[in-house]
């Protein structure tokens, strides 16, 4: 019990003994709900897919302190047709094509009782992707996701972009 509470500890220093900042620690002392949707709809060759995650997070700590990360929803939606091959149903390999946009948008942190100013705000990607479904058991997966939106909240840095891989194993 001692290791997985170490594991999830939020008491972490630097090499200085300050503690580190809460983004840094493995654990956020916090019990967080997490609200979900996904809807989706496929016609032939061409899908739909839409998805919604909301975080209500509880509060937490970071060394001495009391935190707690901002309230978010992350949010999705995302075109995909299959180009090879043409023809639907079942088949051993299958190449698909997407393009979504997808974003995240963040309330502010509080440490310490006070707001922390330079948190929270919303960023919105576009995303095309490739997917390979390997003989029905296996989903190989790369997007690309590209910022066209910001609007964070006083001095933040920002991502341009971001490149994500999957590998899915279906049972």
């Amino acid at each position: 019990m001692r290791q997985l509470r170490r594991l999830v500890s939020t008491d972490q220093h630097n090499d200085q003994g300050e503690y580190l900042d809460s983004h840094l620690q493995l654990g956020t002392g916090s019990t967080d709900v997490l609200l979900g949707l996904s809807v989706d709809h496929a016609g032939g060759r061409l899908s739909v897919s839409a998805n919604a995650l909301m975080s209500l997070t509880g509060d937490g700590e970071t060394g001495d302190r009391s935190h707690q990360f901002g309230d978010s929803v992350n949010y999705d939606v995302t075109a995909k047709c299959r180009v090879s091959p043409r023809v639907t149903g079942g088949s051993e390999d299958a190449w698909f094509v997407s393009f979504g946009v997808n974003g995240e948008a963040r309330d502010h942190e509080h440490l310490g009782g006070g707001r922390v100013a330079d948190s929270g705000g919303h960023t919105v990607y576009v995303t095309p992707g490739l997917q390979y479904v390997v003989a029905d058991k296996w989903i190989l997966e790369a997007t690309y996701q590209y910022a066209v939106y910001h609007d964070l909240n006083e001095t933040q840095l920002g991502e341009n972009y971001r490149v994500l891989g999957s590998a899915t194993y279906l049972f």
